[in-house]
């Protein structure tokens, strides 16, 4: 820069100089003849030529001195003004050495590589400098590659990031600097920040690139037409949407090819409408409208038209997608939603929709069913909201997991309260549902009754509690008489010093065993054959009241010694049609049952009465009595009243089958119980129809 500066200064002291000496010469020669001219004297022509030699020196010496501040003077405004321009000027500017050491830059330039002030950048590299390692080593390529070739590189883009660490980009050129004889002495560039507009450029790029793509994904065929309906326009996409080649369709009038028949007068009307008006009903709006095919089948577009105006007249572009796929797949998915739903409100089980805070937003009608409330009544509530207390608190902490962890859940069992109060299990099963995003919306599922298959598990599970009883009972009533029986006969075998009298008291025992031996084998024969579904077989034959009574004196005399009895019987000649070992049987279990169940000295009464084709014979006792839970079940197979190690010996089997002895004669039995103030058994055996008849 001082060497330019200086040879400015030079320049302008040779201009100088010309200049005066131009001027001198010019002085003295047009001077001399002027005074030849005017005076003849030589004394005078040489005092005049003396004072004008002194005057010209005076003069010249002026005039060389304000040449001198003139051309000085200009040549520092000049090189001010330039550097002014050049701080100033919104570009950045700077200028190297051979070696790539900056030699001056404006001061825009200094800011933006983080040096300050412009002098701070002198004899500075660029990896002096905050630049990246690889702007660096650009900016140097580039350098190097001007002073290497000496030829100018233009509008370079490059990018930069900036003291402030801004990423910015420029737009650079690089000419050599060369010295007085031609030789690249450095390289000076001129840089202009494009980052604005690259970035508006990108912007407007993208911008078009959306409305290209809202346009293509929008519309898929575009046709244009003049005012008189005349095509002028068919894209592709309108050949495979209408059949029509751009060929065979620009040239002729719209409604010819794509509008059924029974339209296109309305078209026209339309259309001519609008050319006198400028309103037009179906204009800049996007409507359905029944399309015409090549091959003349119809079809349901969407269509969108707007008017162009150009040169004072109207052309018009409409914009056309084929929505026959999007119909037919409305339809099927309205047949979708029609047969969903239907097998929703047909199915047994009970479809719910809930959202993140477990709110039923759908119920099928099956919870009704379920528990009694209508749809809108649930709708709006929580699951919980239909639980006791303590399984709400429960399921709640259940569904809280469940949703923390977005997981689906199978098989909840959960208690709910029936609309009218009755507890209800249900068996419920979800998954959970998203939105696009994979925000969790809700969850979706069916709850299903289980109430009955958790009684008959329950059922089951004490049926089979039962069955163990049973066989330690029936292994009880075996080994006693058993026991017995061993014993007495050990004892009558050991010992031959026995009496007839004792022997026969012994055999009698021994028989008596036996006897109860025989009836457990034959209750479990019968319980056996009921199991399986098969019945009791009977021999029935007609028995008056009395007879059978009678053969119950023996089992009153041995069981009832210890109770007070009191039996009574109306009309005990009536004969009933009966198997009388069977009758026997009901009568001992259901007299042992009273007598078992009954304090000693308690009365125990047997009532005997017709009761129209039937006779009826009830036991009563003042013994325990019986819930009614308890007399529920009573008739229930292995059933004890009282189950407990403690309790009075028993299989549980004997009611069950009395109740099924009593029901194979075609009678009914009957249980009412007091607890704490005992029980009465009743049950019903048929008339011998042919022994009243003779009788009346």
């Amino acid at each position: 820069m001082k060497k330019q500066f200086l040879s400015k200064i030079k320049s302008a002291s040779l201009r100088a100089a010309v200049i005066y000496a131009f001027a001198g010469g010019a002085w003295i020669l047009f001077s001399d003849r002027i005074l030849l001219w005017f005076i003849d004297d030589p004394a005078l022509l040489s005092l005049v030529q003396t004072i004008k030699g002194w005057f010209f020196v005076g003069a010249s010496a002026l005039l060389l001195a304000w040449l001198m501040r003139h051309y000085i003077r200009k040549v520092y405004r000049e090189g001010a003004l330039l550097d002014e321009v050049i701080s100033h000027i919104p570009i950045y500017v700077f200028w190297k050495d051979r070696e790539a050491r900056y030699i001056d830059c404006n001061q825009r330039f200094a800011s933006v590589t983080g040096v300050g002030s412009r002098e701070n950048i002198i004899g500075k590299t660029d990896y002096d400098l905050e630049w990246r390692k690889e702007d660096a080593e650009l900016i140097r390529k580039n350098d190097f590659k001007v002073m290497t070739s000496g030829m100018s590189l233009l509008d370079v883009e490059e990018t930069h990031v900036q003291a402030d660490g801004v990423v910015a980009t420029f737009l650079t050129s690089r000419v050599p600097l060369k010295g007085e004889s031609g030789e690249v002495i450095g390289v000076l560039a001129i840089c202009s920040d494009i980052t604005l507009r690259k970035r508006e450029e990108e912007e407007l790029r993208e911008s078009r690139d959306r409305a290209q793509a809202n346009l293509d994904a929008a519309l898929d065929a575009i046709i244009e037409m003049d005012g008189n309906g005349i095509i002028s326009g068919w894209n592709a996409t309108a050949k495979e949407i209408f059949g029509w080649s751009a060929k065979e369709a620009v040239g002729r009038r719209l409604f010819e090819l794509i509008i059924p028949e029974r339209f296109r007068s309305k078209h026209e009307k339309g259309l001519g409408h609008f050319l006198e008006s400028g309103e037009g009903p179906i204009l800049n709006r996007r409507i359905e409208v029944t399309a015409l095919h090549r091959d003349g089948h119809e079809f349901t577009i969407k269509l969108a038209v707007a008017p162009i105006r150009r040169r004072g007249a109207y052309r018009f572009i409409a914009f056309i997608e084929d929505i026959t796929p999007r119909k037919q797949a409305e339809k099927a998915l309205l047949e979708s939603r029609k047969l969903f739903r239907d097998l929703v409100e047909r199915i047994n089980d009970w479809v719910w929709e809930i959202d993140c805070n477990a709110v039923y937003t759908y119920v099928s009608p099956r919870v009704s069913n379920l528990l009694g409330y209508e749809r809108k009544e649930v709708v709006g509530k929580t699951p919980f909201d239909l639980m006791p207390e303590s399984e709400a608190k429960r399921v709640k902490a259940f569904f809280r997991e469940q949703k923390e962890k977005a997981q689906a859940f199978d098989a909840l069992e959960n208690i709910n309260r029936h609309k009218d109060g009755h507890l209800v299990i249900l068996e419920t099963s979800g998954a959970p549902f998203f939105d696009e995003a994979g925000t969790l919306l809700g969850y979706r599922g069916v709850n299903r009754d289980i109430t009955e298959r958790k009684r008959a598990e329950e059922a089951l599970r004490e049926n089979n509690r039962m069955k163990t009883e049973f066989v330690q009972a029936v292994a009880h009533e075996f080994r006693t008489p058993l026991n017995s029986i061993q014993g007495l006969t050990e004892h009558m075998l050991n010992r031959e010093d026995l009496s007839d009298e004792q022997r026969r008291e012994f055999l009698n025992n021994i028989h008596e065993r036996s006897v109860a031996l025989g009836r457990a084998v034959l209750n479990i024969l019968n319980i056996t054959r009921i199991g399986k579904g098969q019945d009791l077989p009977l021999t029935k034959e007609s028995y008056s009241v009395k007879e059978i009574f009678d053969q119950l004196g023996p089992f009153l005399e041995t069981s009832a010694s210890r109770h007070r009895m009191e039996i009574s019987f109306t009309e005990e000649d009536a004969r009933l049609m009966v198997d009388k070992a069977k009758t026997e049987q009901v009568l001992e279990n259901i007299v042992s049952n009273a007598l078992k169940y009954s304090d000693e000295g308690s009365l125990v009464q047997i009532r005997g009465e017709p009761d129209g084709e039937f006779y009826r014979i009830s036991v009563t006792d003042q013994g325990i009595g019986m819930t009614p839970e308890q007399v529920a079940r009573v008739f229930d197979k292995f059933y004890r009243v009282d189950a407990f190690p403690t309790a009075i010996a028993g299989v549980g089997i004997g009611m069950s089958i009395v109740k099924h002895i009593v029901e194979a004669h075609g009678g009914k039995i009957r249980v009412d119980s007091d607890l704490h103030h005992g029980t009465q058994v009743s049950f019903t055996l048929p008339r011998d129809a042919a022994a009243k008849h003779e009788a009346v």
